[in-house]
């Protein structure tokens, strides 16, 4: 089965019918007729224009399946994904894209830094409600050299990365060092995970509501035991993260932004505002589908009224990939027909939707089976604003710009690709169409034993064909120890030198313009 073929099978055996894909390709056709109207319509009129440096807008969802938009094989009959749909047919899509952990915090440290997780043991696995920041003194990141070079820079959505230093977060003191400090001008958000205590909106290193001496005590990552009176509706968080992010756009239009919007959709608790409540055909998850695509709605809508459509590089994607069981009893198969999900080391567990778009740039309506990870985002955004990426920093992130502009690579892009599951003791690294799984602790011992005996858990080596068997039913391990050999090797080889990418020098020290 080749990987094409499953964007026509993700809701079952046989997939959606002939007659609702035309019908999404109609009205996505449509779509793309109004888009060039109104960008036609609204382009200024012919004469000289100031060269700029282009806006960075990355939408990164959270927990949002590889099947769980239109683009990527769902059932526009149960819910809708058109705003997605639109930055498809005006950009490019990848079929062959990863996160590089299958859960949240190790993917938006790898977001913001270029380095994998499990390097050093830096991010091993989600963080809970209360850990200090994991990015360190003077560590250069995305944001960081975005605004050295000029750009007005944000984060609005979840951050989950922690703050201050330390043993744990101090609720009542500022919470710095954290996004304002590793170079972003403005915060806005949740600073941890939106099912975490303190249920509170963060603006920059402060606790919005927070009267004067009152006092903020959390037990584990749920429970508070004291609080402030006034919290965040999980309904609402949507909406207020979308306002927020279109006021960015609006305060920043005349000079290079880059946002970075890290949305709590889909993520459980599954309570979608109520203008989605009881809008798909799926239920909540459904809801919550369509209630992250209203937000990459708003961002369009946002470029649209002030003419930045062109002058704007937006990415869509997920951090990770979907728990299966919120589509499975409507049918839907939130991460196609791929093996595993959030958590686990199998393609459903990182393979994940990116789409990215910027007009007269990107060949419209393109798709790529080109392997890359989010992993590259930095050396990418660098590329595009035209920022020489130290060669001290990210070592692991590799520049898709030539790659997603429609150039034709004589060689992929990446020599190879490494994922983690839940625990960095799960590791799997891709060349081509072969993928190797590694489990580093023994059978029953440590904290992936209950997950050996479950359904995120390998064996001991597992290797698979995924141009054949994109399912990963088939265990190529005995029959081709070449390979297995070769890709041995190859980790060891990233492991040991302490980069993958080329052009990567470490450094003894470590300079920091964000403050």
């Amino acid at each position: 089965m080749k990987l094409k073929y499953l964007t026509l099978s993700q809701s079952g055996a046989s997939g959606p019918s002939l007659l609702l894909r035309c019908a999404w390709l109609l009205v996505a056709a449509l779509c793309f007729f109004l888009s060039a109207v109104c960008l036609s319509s609204a382009a200024e009129p012919a004469g000289p224009k100031e060269l700029r440096k282009p806006n960075i807008i990355l939408i990164m969802a959270d927990d949002l399946g590889w099947g769980d938009t239109h683009p990527y094989g769902a059932d526009p009959g149960k819910f809708s994904t058109l705003h997605i749909n639109r930055v498809f047919i005006e950009g490019r899509l990848y079929r062959n894209a990863h996160s590089p952990s299958s859960v949240c915090s190790p993917t938006r440290f790898s977001v913001m830094t270029g380095a994998y997780p499990w390097r050093d043991n830096r991010v091993p696995r989600h963080l809970t409600a209360s850990e200090p920041l994991v990015i360190r003194e003077g560590e250069e990141t995305v944001a960081s050299l975005l605004k050295e070079a000029g750009y007005a820079t944000a984060c609005v959505g979840k951050w989950h990365l922690g703050a201050q230093r330390g043993e744990s977060i101090d609720w009542n003191k500022p919470l710095t060092p954290g996004p304002n400090d590793v170079g972003f001008d403005y915060f806005f958000g949740v600073i941890n995970s939106h099912n975490q205590a303190p249920y509170v909106w963060v603006e920059n290193d402060k606790i919005m509501g927070r009267a004067p001496g009152e006092v903020i005590e959390i037990e584990g990552n749920q429970k508070e035991l004291k609080g402030i009176e006034h919290k965040r509706e999980t309904t609402q968080i949507t909406a207020t993260l979308a306002q927020r992010a279109g006021q960015f756009i609006d305060q920043n239009k005349d000079r290079p932004f880059f946002l970075y919007y890290p949305a709590c959709t889909v993520h459980t608790p599954l309570e979608p505002g109520a203008q989605w409540k009881g809008k798909s055909k799926m239920g909540d998850y459904g809801d919550s589908v369509q209630e992250f695509d209203w937000q990459v709605g708003r961002i369009l809508s946002k470029l649209s009224q002030h003419n930045l459509h062109q002058d704007t590089l937006l990415i869509v994607t997920s951090d990770n990939g979907a728990l299966t069981r919120f589509g499975l009893e409507y049918g839907h198969r939130s991460n196609g027909l791929l093996r595993g999900e959030k958590a686990s080391i199998y393609e459903g567990g990182h393979r994940v939707p990116f789409i990215a778009r910027w007009l007269g740039k990107i060949p419209v309506a393109s798709e790529s089976l080109e392997i890359v990870s989010l992993v590259d985002f930095i050396a990418t955004a660098c590329a595009a604003a035209g920022v020489e990426l130290p060669a001290h920093v990210a070592p692991d992130s590799h520049n898709l710009l030539p790659e997603m502009m429609g150039v034709r690579q004589a060689v992929p892009v990446r020599e190879a690709t490494v994922c983690v599951s839940k625990f960095i003791a799960h590791l799997s690294i891709q060349q081509g169409p072969w993928k190797m799984i590694v489990d580093r602790e023994p059978a029953g011992v440590g904290p992936l034993a209950k997950f050996q005996q479950g359904r995120y858990g390998p064996d001991a080596l597992e290797l698979y064909h995924l141009d054949t068997d994109p399912a990963e039913t088939k265990n190529y391990r005995d029959k081709r120890p070449d390979v297995v050999e070769r890709l041995q090797a190859l980790l060891q080889k990233y492991e040991e030198q302490g980069f993958s990418r080329p052009g990567f020098k470490a450094s003894s020290g470590r300079r920091s313009k964000a403050k």
